[in-house]
């Protein structure tokens, strides 16, 4: 198991361009779903404005903020796969 862990730390720096594509792919992932859930509010609040309200809610906000979360963690792989200098602490 030890070494599955160090072939995807190596794998992330080896390519780290694609990894880096991969973030912004997942912030704007983020930022769309929650921009076309906010359109589609626009268009549903005629008919019911608490359904569409729940709509945002749950269609794009929460689904926007775990794209955001998962970014995190792609960036704190990426930043433990480049071993940069303050990670020193905890050799």
């Amino acid at each position: 198991m030890p070494q599955d862990a160090l072939t995807t730390a190596h794998n992330i720096k080896a390519h780290e361009l694609l990894f880096r594509m991969g973030i912004v792919a997942d912030v704007l992932a983020g930022i769309s779903c929650i921009l076309v859930a906010l359109a589609l509010y626009q268009v549903f609040k005629g008919v019911d404005r608490k359904l569409a309200l729940l709509m945002v809610i749950f269609g794009g906000l929460i689904p926007g903020i775990i794209d955001f979360f998962n970014v995190g963690s792609d960036i704190a792989a990426l930043l433990l796969a480049r071993g940069d200098p303050f990670l020193s602490v905890f050799d």
